[in-house]
């Protein structure tokens, strides 16, 4: 099977472009050629007749012609006219009157028909003895009258080797005309090359663009119309690439962020199917005990009852904080936020915080501006520094809490609450906001906790508008760093 070859753009527009530029130069150089040749003829053949008209004025004014003859032959001697031919006739009587070279026949009525260029074989007609002269042999000839009819005169020329130098074209025409078609053929070339260019550069950039999608676009394009039209079709293909990038990046964040909303789903599934079989399974199995022993004595029955109500009372906590939790996610834009006093909100969780015991041994310190104005849902807030107490209280292990007010800007308060216990091992401190994620979780349910307190105080803050950042303290103990936005009347 013959495969066929294939050509480029510039190939094709190249190669019939060259051709027809060069067919078009020839043949005007052949055309040129030829013309110039006949040119050369008719100056050599109007030569002749000027001897022919010499001859006759000099016949009529009764000069010798044979003095003209004898000047011919020695004037023109080494020069392409030295073979010249002449013969003069009565043309009455056809009687041979002087002449230069061979005897010419009698004149005939076609002797003007034969004007201009003739051949050997017609020769025959004209010359006494045409012995050494072929056929196809080329000779000028000219035959003239007088005014009076009277006389003829005939000149024949051999068309040797210099007359046929003479009457051909200088090469000088030929090496002109071979330097243009080298001209024309580079500048075709030239030309088409930079026509097909952008072309070459679409091509590439078409290649690399189906099979590399990650590689840079260039602009090597020239300054005309197709490189305008090629820049477009590239910002074109930019744009196009930008857009399909940003709605891939959208449609993967679009999925990390379901497959995130669904991982956490799972686990606070998880999280809350463990936590709430802990306590149902201990009331479940206090009740029992309750039940089966119907001989249990009264102290004994009302340790077990005991037992289980603190476990209820958890669950009613775990479902409370839940509850919170959700409100504060799922609902966070429809929860009330106004203007109040956090100096006052402060000092009044403190009071029942105290008057509850919850506080136990540590002391709860505040040092706050008296104006500490803030936007913010007072329950909520209550909520938040009462579980910053709790986690201090059951797990800080130190004696002193304080909330205190570190800076104040044109937007926000800046607040921190910290105690001075152990703190929290450095690897667990990125954990402490997580849902239910305990750093001892044998003390912590121990303790009570329900693992959402911190998360509770996370989205509160968050819910508020302000920020929230937990650290270990260097002198020891926990720190909680947030922000609280303030009313724009008081900016």
């Amino acid at each position: 099977m013959v495969l066929k070859r294939k050509f480029n753009l510039q190939s094709r527009i190249f190669i019939p472009l060259v051709t027809i530029l060069w067919i078009v130069i020839i043949a005007l150089g052949v055309v040129m050629y030829r013309h110039d040749v006949a040119t050369r003829k008719e100056m050599y053949i109007g030569q002749l007749e000027s001897f022919n008209n010499v001859l006759l004025r000099t016949y009529n004014d009764q000069q010798k012609v044979a003095d003209y003859l004898d000047f011919i032959e020695a004037y023109f001697t080494g020069t392409p006219l030295d073979d010249v031919l002449i013969g003069v006739y009565d043309a009455k009587t056809g009687k041979y009157i002087d002449g230069k070279g061979f005897e010419f026949k009698p004149p005939t009525l076609v002797d003007q028909d034969h004007d201009g260029v003739i051949n050997g074989a017609d020769l025959e007609t004209l010359i006494v003895d045409s012995i050494g002269y072929k056929p196809n042999d080329a000779f000028l000839y000219k035959s003239t009258y007088s005014h009076d009819s009277t006389l003829i005169v005939r000149t024949i020329m051999p068309s040797n080797v210099s007359i046929s130098r003479a009457v051909s074209t200088d090469m000088f025409l030929w090496v002109i005309i071979f330097g243009v078609l080298v001209c024309i053929t580079v500048i075709s070339y030239l030309m088409t090359r930079h026509i097909t260019r952008n072309v070459r550069l679409l091509r590439d950039f078409v290649e690399r663009a189906a099979n590399d999608r990650d590689f840079v676009t260039y602009d090597k394009f020239p300054d005309d119309e197709l490189g305008d039209i090629s820049r477009k079709v590239i910002h074109i293909y930019n744009a196009r690439s930008a857009a399909v990038a940003a709605r891939e990046h959208e449609h993967n964040m679009a999925l990390h962020a379901i497959e995130e909303r669904a991982k956490l789903k799972r686990q606070l599934t998880n999280n809350i199917s463990h936590e709430l079989k802990t306590p149902v399974g201990i009331v479940k199995g206090y009740i029992d005990t309750v039940i089966d022993e119907k001989d249990m004595d009264e102290n004994a029955r009302r340790h077990f009852l005991v037992k289980a109500q603190a476990q209820v009372n958890r669950l009613c906590d775990l479902l409370n904080d839940l509850s919170t939790m959700t409100r504060l996610e799922e609902s966070s834009s429809q929860v009330k936020i106004e203007p109040l006093n956090f100096s006052e909100l402060v000092a009044s969780t403190i009071e029942d915080a105290e008057a509850s015991g919850i506080t136990g041994d540590m002391r709860l310190n505040m040092v706050l501006p008296l104006d500490c104005m803030v936007m913010g849902n007072k329950a909520l807030l209550a909520g938040m520094l009462h579980n910053l107490i709790k986690n201090a209280v059951f797990y800080s292990h130190g004696t002193e809490m304080v909330i205190k007010c570190v800076d104040v800007s044109d937007h926000y308060y800046s607040f921190v609450f910290y105690d001075d216990g152990v703190g929290v091992p450095p690897e667990s401190v990125s954990h402490l906001f997580e849902r239910f994620y305990r750093v001892d979780t044998g003390r912590s349910r121990r303790n009570g906790g329900t693992g959402l307190g911190l998360p509770i105080v996370k989205s509160t803050v968050v819910a508020m508008g302000g920020t929230i950042t937990v650290s270990n303290r260097p002198a020891g103990g926990l720190q909680f760093t947030f922000t609280l936005p303030r009313p724009k009347d008081n900016q």
